[in-house]
């Protein structure tokens, strides 16, 4: 069964599309009055479909395939004297897929007062009688956003600031991957180095154009959402406490560069998330996730490395996590081999995960991959996928 995340993004959507047809009336009557108004409102649209199969030693509690399916809108029009200013709009689905956050349930976990503690970035809890994961449905971003001579300003639903601008190079397998998969049907992967401690929520950010090479971001999100597409926090019941996350601040500091005489793009991520908590279990504290990411393109091959610390919100506990990623493009075919691993303090797990694979492009729209993955605490197994573009 495919569920919304949070009832809050519906809101935001049902005025979403109040406020579309006004855009296009907009575009389609413009005020003559206004020369610094650009006439006309351009707009693309987006669609990306995905359907994974797996055989093997699968050790999730669902069977493949899964089914990820991401829509984008994004409309804008220029003022004659340069600024930039529209809407994005973005929605996703996927089926169940078995996990909880983004591995497993752990075995064991720490517990007060007769439940037991979820961690507020990784979303780990030792809680069996959860579900196992089913579908999601959600709002990826629906934003306003206008862009001036060196700051973007956005307010509306979207990722935090850290998140928005992060790296996370392409590999041949788009939903297995051994850090941070969107689908993980052998089960028991540990690394996630992009965990935000918010879903896509409503929230306001702004970002800097690139100078020197450097470019800068931040984003304050009042109200953290616990169910997205990337990741998922369990709620709070009477056996999980697991506390709102508010006030989330975010920054970003990212450079980018290619060197003109010979080709190599280099490029550097760093990103910090703290919100805070109120909860009247004294083991959690206010939660922070650091992420740090390197990656150099050159010839067809990327090479990439990147790390994570967060105290996942419990007092005296640490969530670290790594990955090292290498890619490389011979004609319509794309190869990769991903190596992560992952440790909770908290949970008394650590664990590293492998994928490999090969991708190739079949016409214009279509991508078939196929590949190998293995969790050191899960099964391993050979998977398949096709992805349609639009």
């Amino acid at each position: 069964m495919i569920k919304p995340c949070d009832a809050a993004w519906l809101c935001v959507a049902a005025t979403w599309s109040a406020a579309t047809p006004a855009a296009a009336a907009l575009s389609r009557a413009p005020d003559p009055a206004a020369p610094n108004v650009s006439a006309v409102l351009e707009t693309q649209i987006e669609a990306d479909i995905d359907v994974m199969f797996a055989a093997g030693d699968l050790q999730a509690r669902s069977d493949p395939p899964t089914i990820d399916a991401r829509f984008r809108l994004e409309s804008d029009a220029v003022r004659r004297n340069g600024q930039r200013w529209g809407l994005r709009a973005g929605a996703a689905l996927i089926t169940g897929d078995g996990r909880r956050g983004f591995a497993q349930l752990p075995e064991e976990g720490p517990t007060r007062q007769g439940r037991a503690l979820a961690g507020l970035a990784t979303g780990f809890v030792a809680a069996p009688d959860l579900d196992a994961g089913s579908g999601r449905v959600a709002l990826t971003e629906a934003e306003l956003y206008i862009t001036g001579r060196y700051i973007e300003w956005r307010a509306g639903v979207g990722r935090t600031a850290a998140r928005s601008s992060d790296i996370r190079p392409g590999a041949a397998l788009r939903l297995a991957r051994a850090d941070g998969a969107l689908s993980d049907p052998v089960g028991g992967g540990l690394a996630h180095t992009a965990l935000s401690l918010s879903a896509p929520a409503p929230r306001l950010a702004a970002q800097s154009r690139r100078l020197l090479s450097f470019s800068a971001a931040a984003s304050f999100t009042p109200e953290g959402a616990r169910c997205g597409i990337d990741q998922c926090r369990p709620a709070d019941t009477a056996a999980v406490a697991s506390p709102d996350i508010k006030d989330i601040v975010s920054i970003a500091l990212d450079f980018d560069r290619r060197s003109r005489t010979s080709g190599v793009r280099w490029r550097v991520h760093w990103g910090i998330e703290r919100g805070d908590i109120n909860s009247p279990i004294t083991r959690f504290s206010d939660p922070w996730v650091v992420t740090a990411e390197f990656a150099r393109e050159a010839g067809g091959v990327t090479l990439a490395v990147r790390a994570l610390s967060s105290n996942d919100g419990i007092e005296d506990e640490a969530y670290t996590a790594w990955s090292g990623l290498a890619a490389w493009e011979r004609g319509d075919w794309l190869y990769s081999v991903e190596l992560a691993q992952g440790d909770s303090s908290a949970f008394g797990v650590k664990g590293a995960s492998l994928t490999f694979g090969a991708s190739r492009l079949i016409g214009q729209k279509g991508l078939i991959s196929f590949g190998y993955m293995a969790h050191e605490r899960g099964g391993d197994g050979a998977v398949a996928e096709i992805g349609l573009r639009f």
